[in-house]
């Protein structure tokens, strides 16, 4: 969602989504916003990394920087667990650039 919001142009700073989301049990970790292993630099990157019970991974990239949204503009990663969370996705400016916002709430 974030990406079509950009490639339109951002079209209100602040424009966003609530969604709930459920990890299974065969996963140990989802984090959003982490810097991949082989990368180097900021850590609110646009990655999603998925770590499995097995010990394998997947990395996906977003097409914006990802981060918590919290007091004072943006946080550091997003670490989920296996559960249930609601989900609030919201794209702003942040240090003059678009940037995703996430915040997630256990439910």
């Amino acid at each position: 969602m974030a990406s079509v919001e950009y490639a339109e142009g951002c079209p209100d700073s602040g424009a966003g989504a609530q969604l709930d989301l459920s990890v299974p049990a065969g996963i140990r970790t989802i984090v959003l916003g982490a810097a991949a292993p082989e990368a180097s630099g900021d850590s609110t990157v646009g990655t999603c990394l998925i770590r499995y019970i097995d010990g394998s991974s997947e990395t996906y990239f977003a097409g914006l920087p990802l981060g918590s949204r919290g007091p004072g503009g943006r946080g550091g990663p997003i670490v989920l667990y296996p559960g249930r969370y609601a989900i609030g996705i919201r794209t702003e400016t942040v240090d003059g650039r678009p940037m995703v916002l996430i915040h997630a709430e256990s439910v």
